[in-house]
């Protein structure tokens, strides 16, 4: 289950990054410690309106600092999709 939601946020992603371009919007990749792109934001967007747009992702983080203070070490992918899907 764990992969298969990934895959299909990686679907969802690219899908909506193609969707973005062909639109004529540029788009900025944000990659993990492997190179690899987690997700991408739309140039021109400030970071102000990222902050007042992107309460989900606040809570998210919330989350897992919460569960480093808890734990002691970052949370595992499976815990990390756990976190994000409560």
């Amino acid at each position: 289950m764990v992969r298969a939601i990934r895959y299909a946020g990686k679907v969802y992603h690219n899908e909506l990054a193609k969707l973005c371009h062909d639109l004529g919007y540029k788009t900025k990749n944000h990659l993990d410690d492997k190179g690899s792109i987690v997700w991408f934001d739309i140039e021109g967007v400030s970071g102000e309106v990222m902050e007042v747009f992107s309460k989900r992702r606040g809570q998210i983080e919330a989350q897992e600092k919460k569960f480093i203070e808890e734990h002691g070490r970052k949370p595992t992918l499976a815990e990390n999709n756990f976190i994000s899907m409560t």
